[in-house]
């Protein structure tokens, strides 16, 4: 969200991006299920370094709720961003 224009709901819950949808030699995410369609979506280093931070290649989702061990909801990035 910081950088790529990807919508809330993309990046949680119920789209929740997969970790197969990231390039990070190319920089991009590659969005299966959106509200309307198909898309790609470029990111910058802040994105980058964030991504590469959380990316965790035992689970299929990049947002991920290492706590509660699920795919992070809402309030868990609320949760997270805070901290």
């Amino acid at each position: 969200m910081l950088d790529t224009g990807v919508r809330k709901n993309e990046l949680l819950h119920i789209y929740n991006i997969k970790n197969h949808n990231i390039d990070f030699d190319q920089k991009v995410i590659h969005l299966d299920t959106t509200k309307t369609h198909k898309r790609t979506v470029k990111f910058g280093q802040l994105s980058y370094s964030l991504m590469k931070v959380l990316y965790d290649s035992k689970n299929d989702y990049l947002m991920w709720n290492r706590l509660q061990y699920k795919p992070m909801t809402a309030k868990s990035l609320e949760v997270f961003l805070i901290r």
